[in-house]
């Protein structure tokens, strides 16, 4: 009995590897290929680089570089001061490093990158929620967003999708959902973990409306800048970090993929302040 236990626990295994490969080569194939195929239905917006202040947020410490690093350092070039917001601290990034560390590490890191890119230090802003918490924290942190949009009045905001398949990213989305609500911005939304994963993201983005249209923006002279601004996440995408030459792939490439949420409030409603 315990013979065949153990053929059976065996058997589990094998299977359990062989759909985690199979899972792994069908990303490798499907997600360049559905991030192509967006990026020829998507309309160029790449004049809103210049369409004044551009508020990115971002749920860790690098995925303000990753899906939007071209955008941001061409507004920066602009001299349009743009401003980084990263929610969380980004203490369980490494899971072999004490969180306080990590946190530290991180912070120094997107120091470095937002450098890179071109910004000021005092226009990244660290709201420093803990790392994987953010969904706890949802009301607070749409306040806390409002009130930041009311000092800050941008033009421009960007956030990830509700769609993307962390958990800190969607609790991010739907805090700034709430706000783009009541500012009169052009409110775009990034994928990131979702080319990682393409056919759940897919499905998802099946069951649930409200993704928004694909718009891209050509990364153009800031694709230099944007490769550096990555390389200063070295904890990350360094040769022992946990993202990878595949990963990477997704936000290397010369235009940067957006979709634009639906009905944009009238001029009217900038909030007072």
């Amino acid at each position: 009995m315990a013979v065949e236990t153990g053929r059976l626990h065996d058997v589990t295994r094998s299977a359990r590897q062989a759909a985690s490969r199979l899972r792994h080569r069908t990303a490798t194939v499907l997600a360049p290929a559905v991030h192509a195929g967006l990026c020829l239905v998507a309309t160029d917006v790449s004049e809103i680089v210049t369409a004044g202040r551009l508020l990115v947020v971002s749920p860790h410490p690098d995925d303000e570089t990753l899906a939007c690093g071209a955008l941001l350092a061409a507004s920066a070039s602009r001299g349009l001061k743009p401003v980084i917001v990263c929610v969380t601290d980004g203490r369980y990034g490494l899971g072999d490093l004490d969180p306080e560390e990590c946190a530290r590490l991180r912070r120094s890191e997107l120091a470095a990158s937002a450098e890179s890119l071109g910004i000021a230090p005092d226009h990244v802003i660290m709201l420093r929620y803990e790392d994987s918490t953010v969904r706890d924290h949802v009301d607070e942190l749409a306040e806390d967003l409002s009130d930041l949009a009311r000092e800050l009045r941008p033009e421009v905001l960007v956030a990830p999708s509700p769609f993307d398949i962390h958990a800190d990213h969607c609790a991010v989305a739907d805090a700034t959902r709430r706000v783009a609500q009541t500012l009169p911005v052009r409110h775009l939304e990034y994928v990131v973990w979702g080319w990682q994963h393409p056919v759940s993201w897919m499905a998802t983005v099946h069951r649930r409306h409200g993704l928004g249209r694909p718009v891209k923006v050509r990364a153009g002279p800031a694709y230099e800048r944007k490769l550096a601004a990555l390389a200063c996440y070295r904890s990350q995408v360094g040769l022992e970090g946990p993202l990878g030459t595949r990963f990477l792939r997704s936000f290397t490439r010369r235009h940067e993929l957006f979709f634009e949420t639906r009905g944009r409030p009238s001029r009217g409603r900038r909030p007072a302040g």
